[in-house]
């Protein structure tokens, strides 16, 4: 079961099934991507992250996200999650991957439960300006989360930036307006699977602040519309607070939240997830 999921985590749906008014996205996801690649180095502005947690010298940087949950009780579950991610930056230009998946064990079974990719390729136009785009596949059996794939992309801004020198920056805050082809599959042991196929407007809002020299306060809310019925949207929010312990090593706790506005039957409009763990870096 565990090899099924990881096959279904990478394998993304083939371009037939995008109807002919949406090949044209793929087309321009394509060529921005791309575009955002091969052309040389201008200027030196970094995401607000990658100005924290990485070196400015070009080169790969990886990190390792592990957290581990157990409940007992009236049912005995744990829980281990691990997120990676590779970055790879050159001057002003930054590429990211990031495979996230979590395995759970009930009663002496174990699964997975939840699992995702996300590709983003970020390249700075002018000082505060980003064009970004961004791939993604994911799968979630809590929220009956058969199939989800993403394509899209759109520009970032950063509105504030609090600099005590040219290196650190104690507050940053972006904004990020985009559009995105989604294809979804909700499936429930023993229901007729529901398909979407639609273009969303995908929006962002993003603080980084630096509450110390140890610490780092990170708040990420998306906002995520359908363009022809502005009733089907979502909230999704990710809140961390990270701290580091040495060099190499951060503790964190995070905090998820995803609202859906119009969610599948038997599924409720709310749900907050809570994680602690450690971060690596290499």
């Amino acid at each position: 079961m565990i090899e099924n999921h990881i096959r279904q985590l990478f394998a993304f749906p083939m371009i037939f099934i995008l109807p002919p008014k949406l090949l044209s996205v793929w087309a321009l996801f394509c060529t921005t991507f791309f575009f955002l690649l091969e052309i040389p180095a201008q200027i030196n502005v970094f995401t607000a992250e990658t100005m924290r947690q990485l070196n400015k010298e070009t080169g790969f940087y990886n990190k390792a996200r592990i957290d581990f949950t157990y409940h007992s009780g009236n049912t005995v579950t744990q829980a281990f999650k691990l997120r990676y991610r590779t970055d790879y930056v050159r001057s002003n230009y930054h590429l990211f991957a990031v495979n996230d998946f979590q395995i759970r064990s009930k009663d002496s079974n174990v699964f997975i439960n939840q699992g995702m990719i996300h590709g983003r390729s970020i390249r700075s136009i002018k000082p505060k300006q980003m064009l970004e785009a961004f791939v993604q596949k994911q799968f979630n059996q809590s929220i009956l989360l058969k199939d989800r794939s993403l394509l899209g992309g759109g520009l970032r801004f950063q509105l504030f930036d609090q600099s005590p020198n040219k290196t650190n920056s104690n507050l940053d805050v972006y904004v990020g307006v985009g559009a995105m082809w989604e294809y979804e599959k909700i499936e429930d042991v023993g229901s007729v699977a529901l398909v979407t196929n639609l273009i969303r407007s995908t929006n962002y809002i993003s603080l980084n602040y630096a509450i110390s020299g140890q610490s780092m306060l990170e708040i990420t809310t998306y906002y995520q519309v359908n363009f022809t019925d502005q009733k089907d949207f979502r909230v999704l929010t990710e809140v961390n607070l990270n701290y580091q312990l040495t060099k190499k090593v951060q503790a964190f706790t995070s905090l998820n939240s995803r609202y859906d506005n119009e969610p599948p039957q038997k599924l409720v409009f709310h749900d907050l997830q809570i994680n602690n763990g450690i971060i690596l870096s290499f």
